[in-house]
């Protein structure tokens, strides 16, 4: 819907977000986003996509809206993660090796 959007958008300007990670199923709105933070403000943020995060045992993808804080950075903050440290697990989601070393 367009509504989303833009309110997506202005919401990001408003709190001056400067990286943007979100799931491969939006990568269709990316330039959507592109050319309205362009309108808007002329600052368009850097934008990644990361394959989806699913749950066990049914392997839906997380979602806020049926997985409650599990899913919200603010959990893991208050958990004690470091920054850096959420960073690099967000990097290395669906990600892994071509070889696997045996110890």
């Amino acid at each position: 819907m367009p509504t989303y959007h833009l309110a997506s958008c202005a919401d990001d300007i408003d709190l001056r977000i400067s990286h943007i990670i979100r799931g491969q199923d939006h990568l269709s709105n990316t330039y959507k986003h592109v050319l309205i933070f362009e309108g808007a403000s002329g600052d368009t943020p850097a934008v990644r996509a990361s394959s989806l995060a699913s749950s066990r045992p049914t392997d839906r993808s997380l979602s806020k809206r049926r997985h409650g804080p599990v899913v919200s950075v603010t959990t893991y903050r208050d958990a004690g993660f470091l920054p850096e440290a959420f960073i690099n697990f967000l990097c290395l989601l669906g990600w892994s090796p071509k070889t696997i070393a045996r110890t």
